[in-house]
């Protein structure tokens, strides 16, 4: 498996997981930086780093490598599109600095259905910008959304502010007011105090990151 996969696959269980970077890198006993670039497919895993992300997540090395014993029918299941739901682009939605979120429809990507809880709707949006880059989320990146207007302390969520400003942060609620963290240490927090949480609204939490190789 190329190192793409091997990082994409990384960062879907981190966050899947709700992982910090920081906890991740703390663990592999590497810095933050080198995890970034693991994940984006910049440098390639070692055999012990490779044993240990698979013993934090609880999955199997062969799992991280993609490898299939194709002797093993056990192993083997036919793809059944039964098993994968149409989920709709609604559009795009900012990761950055002064951009609208826009709504506008964009067609469909699939997710597997066994992956998401029907009673919920959920959606995908575009990634715009730089601000998620610590978390591993990309310029021009699918986030699936789960539809829902509660979080928990440290969520990254879909929020649109004002009403028409679209953002995915990291989102915490403090006594009176509401911060909106990115991951990216070139943009501030956001904080809102008092009357202006208002200007929140909550669209829904991040579940997974798709990227498309090219």
């Amino acid at each position: 498996m190329s190192i793409n996969n091997i990082g994409a696959k990384v960062l879907n269980l981190r966050i899947q997981n709700k992982t910090s970077q920081d906890t991740l890198a703390h663990f592999l006993g590497i810095d933050r930086t080198s995890l970034s670039r693991l994940e984006h497919g910049k440098r390639k895993v070692d055999a012990s780093e490779l044993d240990k992300i698979a013993t934090f997540f609880n999955v199997s090395t062969d799992f991280l490598l993609g490898h299939l014993n194709i002797n093993s029918s056990h192993n083997l299941q036919k793809a059944d599109f039964n098993d994968l739901i149409n989920i709709p682009i609604i559009g795009t939605i900012k990761a950055g600095i002064n951009r609208l979120a826009n709504l506008d429809y964009d067609g469909y990507d699939t997710v597997v259905a066994a992956e998401i809880d029907p009673t919920n709707n959920y959606f995908w949006l575009r990634i715009i910008g730089d601000s998620m880059i610590g978390d591993g989320i990309l310029d021009g990146d699918l986030a699936l959304i789960q539809q829902t207007p509660t979080f928990n302390n440290g969520d990254i969520c879909a929020i649109v502010i004002n009403g028409d400003e679209g953002t995915l942060k990291h989102i915490s609620r403090k006594h009176q007011s509401i911060v909106l963290t990115a991951s990216n240490p070139s943009y501030p927090p956001r904080i809102f105090t008092e009357e202006d949480c208002n200007q929140i609204n909550i669209i829904g939490k991040l579940v997974e990151i798709k990227r498309n190789y090219k």
